[in-house]
């Protein structure tokens, strides 16, 4: 609205000018060496404003000319940008649906368009995993590693992958990189415990999980658990009275502690004193009709507690049935 009062006082005053010197339309003389011009002040003035009109043109073209390619390009990019999203999300929707052939199609022409990305190779990762290809899932987190954004997912994928394929060190050192970058994270420091845990570096593991953001009472737990593991390798190796003592101590602390107390079962029924076994069965009894503890992981079952399932090697994941 401005803009155009402003334009048709413009006009106003362009008409009022005009006006004025077409009824005094006046004379100028001027003198150039040996010369003298005569002409009209209207004259003068429409020169005058055919220079400033002439000017004006030249410097949009000039400017039009310089602006023109960067703003191609920028018109360019732009279409890229929102065909590469256009793209992404339709990727998205066919992993989400399971259709990972379409998926595979709809990433790369999203590489084609924005080059390779965090998010694409995220996409590409989760694909070779959908697909069983562990090499190239393998692949595509260790370049997922490179990148800040994706850095803590990668070695938590990594850390998960090696623990699986007991490679406990390589396991270990990228769950201790995962919990560097997130150190509020409990769920990455039970997983450098268990880690810890399978290696039987007994106090690290405690200590891990000492430093973890659990509650008081779920430190106490899984600080229990821990020991009870290290007496389970105690009797394992036929050190009885040392396992015993470990357990009692176990269970002095956590009464209701069921892992333990089957544990301290089984010991006394290694030293043959079954009337004592069979008490602490009797109260095992109360939590559980059943004698087998069943992974919540895998189900898969066992006479005897282990803090790692046999079969998925699942932490803490035994419970009694």
């Amino acid at each position: 609205m401005i803009n155009l009062l402003l334009f048709l006082f413009f006009i106003a005053c362009a008409s009022l000018a005009i006006t004025l010197i077409v009824d005094n339309p006046g004379s100028v003389t001027m003198l150039w060496f040996d010369y003298q011009i005569e002409t009209s002040v209207a004259f003068i003035i429409l020169v005058i404003l055919l220079a400033a009109i002439f000017l004006v043109l030249f410097t949009l073209i000039i400017r039009l000319i310089i602006a023109s390619p960067s703003q191609f390009w920028r018109r360019r990019n732009v279409k890229q940008l929102n065909n590469g999203i256009t793209e992404l999300t339709y990727s998205i929707a066919a992993l989400a649906s399971s259709n990972i052939t379409a998926a595979e199609t709809h990433v790369h022409k999203v590489e084609k368009l924005l080059g390779k990305t965090p998010l694409t190779i995220l996409l590409s990762a989760q694909i070779a995993k959908n697909k069983g290809n562990e090499a190239a899932t393998h692949a595509l987190l260790e370049q997922l590693l490179g990148y800040k954004e994706t850095e803590y997912l990668a070695a938590r994928s990594l850390s998960e992958s090696a623990s699986k394929n007991d490679n406990l060190p390589k396991a270990l050192q990228l769950a201790k990189k995962a919990l560097e970058m997130n150190p509020k994270d409990s769920s990455t420091a039970l997983a450098v415990a268990s880690i810890q845990i399978r290696l039987k570096h007994w106090n690290e593991a405690i200590a891990s999980i000492q430093k973890s953001k659990l509650a008081r009472r779920e430190k106490s737990r899984l600080i229990a658990l821990t020991q009870l593991a290290r007496g389970e390798l105690l009797m394992a190796n036929g050190y009885y009275e040392e396992a015993l003592s470990l357990v009692k101590n176990i269970i002095s602390n956590l009464p209701e502690f069921t892992p333990a107390i089957a544990f301290c079962a089984n010991i006394y029924d290694k030293n043959q004193m079954s009337k004592k076994a069979t008490k602490l069965r009797a109260k095992l009894s109360e939590y559980s009709a059943g004698g087998m503890w069943v992974c919540k992981a895998c189900a898969h079952s066992n006479k005897i507690w282990t803090i790692h399932c046999d079969s998925c090697a699942g932490f803490d994941t035994m419970e009694l049935k």
